[in-house]
């Protein structure tokens, strides 16, 4: 912050009450945020349960905002999509069910390599059962756009919903309503799983 913007903030704060309600505002910060992505979880309930429901796939959510998209005959296990971690997008799987050095070996190899490029970057690779992962790449004509820290994307799941899931939906719909993703997909599962049987 410069001096400019600090000198017109501690003018603004001329009292004790103006400085504690500020101070109270701050400490939420946090509740603040996480209510509007609990907002942004519940329409994505409701999206993904009806208009955005594609068959042969699951869709569940937890928390804050995990939201998790899996093929169902795979089940919530295998390796699916993730969105959480306060908006990090990911190619995930858990990784006492699926060899994931066996995905990871996979996924650069020219047969499956398609499945990365449905990413518009990919900002992190191969972390355990985290196997591609895009950080916070969302736009709505904002300084941040593509590059949002959580606090400040938690504003637009409160404020733009309806816009913030539309994003989400056509990142996760290259996958899941594409002929092409959905059988690569579907492979890589059958080759990876680990027999626990």
């Amino acid at each position: 912050m410069n001096q400019e913007l600090l000198k017109q903030a501690k003018a603004m704060f001329d009292s004790p009450e103006k400085w504690n309600a500020f101070l109270e505002l701050v400490w939420q910060k946090d509740e603040i945020r996480n209510q509007w992505f609990l907002k942004l979880k519940e329409e994505a309930n409701k999206k993904f349960s009806t208009e955005e429901f594609v068959e042969g796939w699951v869709f569940n959510s937890w928390g804050v905002w995990d939201l998790h998209w899996y093929q169902k005959e795979h089940g919530d296990k295998s390796i699916g999509l993730l969105i959480g971690w306060w908006g990090e997008m990911t190619l995930y799987c858990n990784g006492e069910f699926y060899d994931t050095v066996k995905i990871h070996d996979l996924l650069r190899s020219e047969r499956f390599a398609p499945l990365l490029s449905c990413f518009n970057r990919i900002d992190r690779f191969y972390e355990g059962g985290r196997l591609a992962i895009e950080t916070r790449n969302f736009s709505f004509d904002s300084p941040h756009d593509t590059k949002f820290d959580a606090d400040r994307l938690g504003w637009y799941a409160g404020n733009r919903t309806e816009d913030f899931l539309n994003q989400i939906a056509a990142k996760v719909n290259r996958y899941r309503k594409d002929e092409e993703m959905n059988s690569l997909l579907h492979e890589l599962n059958l080759l990876t799983k680990i027999n626990r049987e």
